[in-house]
């Protein structure tokens, strides 16, 4: 019977054995025959010639014990390392070598690695040299190879490689000696100058280079190698310098060679007539041809290479004598009159300050050009020049050229342009201040898209270039008038109330017209009225809530009891709302409000709404259901509502308006100031899906048309609330309350919304590129600042188009928004299909009003200011608190430039001022200097 050990008995022998045999033991356990053999370490690294390393050999048998034996080891390299019978290494060189320790057929292998660690080869002489070509350096190149304390390490194999220029090294390796140098000598190539380069390397310690220049040999030979046979007009400078290059045998160019000119026939000069060849063995001298018609001969002499070099050249008559016209128009025609023009028209270069003009027609004396168009650079004098292939290059002569006519604006004229080829603006010089208004307008009319655009202007000076673009820090801008400040809490408040509704509300459009091209059934009234009109106060009401999904499925269905009952509404109050909420008091207050100039004012201008359930009324309901689920939105409507319940499981086949209920968060006194314009807004929207979906069967109105109408709704309600009207002109005054006569704000959110278009952030920020930047047709990406605009820029908008096309307009401006309501089309196409007038054109004159209404700039077109509303003394009268003023970039009559990124529908606005002291040009491109995109337009009006 075997007896074996338990594990960790066995283990502890073991470790007793091997401790006794590294103490020097004499005995260890003897076991049975040889089974395996261990060889450690298996790797090793020493790091200089004479390091040491103990290797252990342990052999064991078939059960694992030790067996006290003699091991053999043996080097694979000598001259590498060295070993002892006990396993001690020893480094005798450097490289790669490895110990195999056996026993019989038993054996195991240790890699051994001799490399000084961290050592490194320096150049110690030799660099930088230079000797003639072909020659060897006066002095060896030289390595050294030292340890990381700066020791030499002998004994490391150094390769010499020549890297570029040629040449041989004497030898291509070398040792390093005792004092761990290796060296070589180097022989240059053919070729001069310092591209004579070799390495020295050594495997696994580094590299070093040497760099040395090679001197052109004697010179051997000469050539002319530019300048002969030039033709040129008598008496000038021929074009081309006449070139001598003087070589070595080896082709290199010789430096410092004497070199001398003279002419021989035709009289003229050369300048300077001795001199030596530079770096490249290059001399050159210009030649002014004398007077003498036909051939000149000259020649050039290399001193000590026996070398004459013969030139020619070709006196010509080709002369300019002037011009057909004082000053040069670029894009009209011109006649130039001379002599040696020669007929032939494709061997004529005309250039105007350097550009190709066209050139129709020639005879001897004369030729027809067109003066070529350039990037709207100013009036300016210029450089015409003529050269033939017959009669070579005419002297150049200045001439007066401009770009075309100079601004002759009236105070008050509005130019629209849409060719790009035409954004260019020329002003001649005026000693009296003026400006002007520039406008670079996207007329893209849906999505966020930005239209990158530079606009520069260029006075009178030499050379071809406008400015360099400056970043928007570096505009100029007019100081603000008033400290920003955040926005206060009802503000902020219906802040979050649009964001969040904006997230959902053109899905909801998008939503009811899907339902509606499926053939749902909505025209049909639904078999059971939802409430009576006959309805009673307390009497209870199941009401379905649609949650903000657009979806038909997702809805709660509450309880509720009505609190009051007027002549145009039906108001109830969820059963579960928070305590103490609206009192019955509040309730009517706010029906009195529907009834006596909601319901009648937002008809009157957007359409009679649809009454599904034949009550005659709309239905609120106050539910604490929008508190738990969406609780920044303060009240919306649904289109599901409009659809038969068979079709949309949410819907309550009825007009509903649903209300968040007062509690903790949205105290009562807040919900009532809200209530008013918030209703009024959302009952728009239950007109607009009723006409839209269901009398017209048009497709969807849109989220920006539709809430620019609602925040119109707001302005117009809130006039019939407060006893004004439109076309008044109104103020900061009016606009902002400065009276605190206004408990419901009703025009609050229309300014403040334009304000951050035009640049204020959130917390009291300014956006430096607004309003180009910004996005009123989009939510996504985010428009300044990360607010929805589409409400009060859009309502902007509708309310220029009321202002100035109402008066002339069936039914006025309530016809207008009507037909907006009723038409098939939509975005700003609607507008366009509705007043007659092109987008490009309303655009335009809205954007041009939004900064020039009431500035009191004399004879502006009709169109150019907003009648109801005095939008200088809103944003610049510093009355109304945090409003952002529209500010144009300001430049005067001088170099710039300004790139901008115009997005859709949105305007970049400059001002340019000041007397013009030179002539002066601006012209708008994109922003790698093309004509731009045909989806920027231009106004450009003239204030002073």
């Amino acid at each position: 019977m075997e007896l074996k050990l338990p594990l960790r008995i066995a283990a502890f022998v073991s470790a007793v054995s091997l401790l006794a045999y590294a103490c020097g033991e004499s005995t260890r356990p003897v076991g049975g025959q040889p089974a395996s053999l261990t060889l450690v370490p298996s790797r090793v690294q020493l790091d200089a010639v004479g390091a040491t390393e103990d290797l252990t050999a342990t052999v064991y048998d078939a059960e694992g014990n030790v067996i006290d034996t003699t091991v053999q080891f043996e080097p694979s390299d000598p001259s590498v390392i060295a070993v002892s019978a006990g396993g001690t290494v020893t480094a005798t060189g450097t490289g790669v070598a490895s110990v195999t320790a056996s026993l019989g057929s038993l054996s195991k292998t240790s890699e051994i690695n001799v490399f000084p660690v961290g050592s490194d080869v320096e150049k110690l002489s030799g660099d930088l040299q230079s000797a003639v070509v072909a020659n060897m350096l006066p002095e060896p190149l030289v390595v050294r190879v030292s340890d990381p304390g700066g020791g030499a390490v002998p004994g490391i194999e150094i390769f010499f490689t020549v890297v570029s220029g040629g040449g041989s090294v004497s030898v291509d390796s070398a040792t390093t000696d005792a004092n761990g140098q290796a060296s070589t000598e180097f022989t240059l190539g053919t070729t001069a100058g310092a591209v004579h380069q070799v390495a020295a390397s050594a495997g696994g310690v580094g590299r070093t280079e040497f760099l040395a220049t090679g001197l052109a040999d004697a010179a051997q030979s000469a050539q002319a190698i530019a300048g002969d046979g030039q033709i040129q007009p008598v008496g000038t400078v021929l074009p081309v310098g006449l070139a001598v290059l003087v070589s070595d045998q080896h082709g290199n160019g010789v430096p410092g060679q004497d070199v001398t000119y003279e002419v021989l026939t035709g009289g003229g000069s050369i300048t300077p007539a001795s001199l030596q060849t530079d770096a490249t063995g290059v001399a050159q001298g210009q030649w002014t041809i004398g007077g003498a018609l036909g051939a000149q001969t000259a020649q050039a002499n290399v001193p000590g290479v026996s070398t004459t070099l013969p030139f020619s050249a070709e006196g010509t008559d080709l002369t300019v004598t002037g011009f057909s016209v004082d000053t040069l128009v670029e894009g009209q025609p011109a006649t130039i009159t001379g002599t040696g023009f020669g007929t032939v028209t494709r061997n004529i270069t005309v250039t105007v300050d350097g550009s190709v003009a066209q050139v129709n027609a020639a005879t001897t004396t004369t030729i027809d050009i067109d003066v070529p168009k350039t990037q709207c650079f100013p009036a300016r004098d210029v450089d015409v020049v003529v050269t033939t292939t017959t009669g070579g290059t005419a002297p150049a002569q200045t001439k007066p050229v401009k770009a075309g006519d100079f601004m002759n604006m009236a105070v008050g004229e509005m130019m629209l342009l849409q060719d790009p080829t035409e954004y260019c603006f020329h002003f001649g010089e005026e000693p009296t201040s003026r400006s002007y208004l520039l406008g670079v307008q996207s007329t893209v009319t849906a999505g966020a898209s930005l239209t990158g655009v530079s606009v520069a202007g260029q006075v009178q000076t030499p050379g071809p270039a406008f400015a360099s673009a400056i970043p928007a820090a570096d505009m100029t801008r007019s100081a603000p008038r008033f400290a920003p400040v955040q926005l206060d809490e009802r503000a902020e408040r219906w802040r979050r109330h649009r964001e969040a509704e904006a997230e959902w509300l053109e899905a909801e459009w998008q939503y009811g017209q899907a339902l509606l091209e499926a053939g749902a059934d909505i025209a049909s009234a639904p078999s059971q009225q939802l409430i009576d009109s006959t309805v009673s106060v307390g009497t209870s009401v199941s009401f379905k809530v649609p949650m903000l999904s657009s979806t038909c499925t997702d809805f709660t269905t509450v309880t509720a009891t009505v609190e009051a009952v007027g002549t145009r509404g039906i108001w109830l109050s969820d059963d579960n709302n928070p305590a103490p909420g609206y009192t019955g008091a509040d309730f009517q207050s706010l029906s009195d409000a529907l009834d006596n100039f909601i319901f009648d004012e937002d008809t009157s201008y957007f359409g009679a709404p649809t009454d599904l359930d034949r009550n005659g009324r709309i239905v609120v309901l106050i539910t604490q259901q929008l508190n738990q689920d969406a609780p920044n939105v303060l009240g919306f409507v649904t289109s599901r509502d409009l659809f038969s319940e068979a079709q949309c499981g949410a819907s309550n086949n009825a007009e509903v308006f649903y209300g968040r209920a007062p509690d903790t968060g949205y105290p009562r006194a807040q919900a009532l100031a809200d209530g008013p314009p918030l209703i009024a807004h959302e009952f728009t929207h239950i007109i607009q899906f009723g006409r839209r979906l269901i009398v017209n069967g048009s497709p969807s109105l849109g989220v920006v048309m539709s809430e620019g109408q609602a925040t119109m709704a707001e302005e117009v309600v809130g006039h019939a609330a407060l006893g004004n009207s439109p076309g008044r002109n109104y103020g900061a005054g009016i606009a902002g309350d400065v009276g605190g006569t206004d408990p419901n704000n009703w025009y609050e959110f229309p300014f403040t919304d334009i304000s951050f278009y035009y640049g204020r952030g959130l917390s009291g920020s300014t956006l430096a590129d607004a309003p180009h930047s910004c996005s009123w047709l989009t939510v996504n990406p985010a428009p300044c600042q990360g607010r929805p605009l589409w409400y009060g820029v859009t309502w902007s908008l509708l309310r220029w188009v009321n202002d100035h096309f109402g008066p002339t307009f069936s039914g006025g401006e309530r016809g207008i928004q009507q037909a907006i309501v009723n038409n098939d089309a939509t975005g700003l196409q609607n507008i366009e299909d509705v007043i007659g007038t092109p987008t490009e054109t309303f655009l335009a004159e809205w954007a041009a009003s939004l900064y020039l209404d009431d500035r009191g700039v004399i004879g502006l077109p009709s169109r150019i200011d907003f009648p109801s509303w005095n939008l200088l003394d809103i944003y610049e009268s510093g009355t109304i608190p945090g409003f952002r003023r529209l500010d144009p970039a300001r430049f005067v009559f001088a170099d710039f430039a300004r790139d901008v990124d115009v997005r859709a529908a949105s305007t970049a606005y400059f001002v340019l001022s000041g007397a013009v002291v030179a002539p002066a040009a601006v012209r708008v491109r994109d922003q790698t200097d093309q004509f731009v995109s045909p989806r920027i337009q231009i106004f450009l009006v003239r204030m002073n």
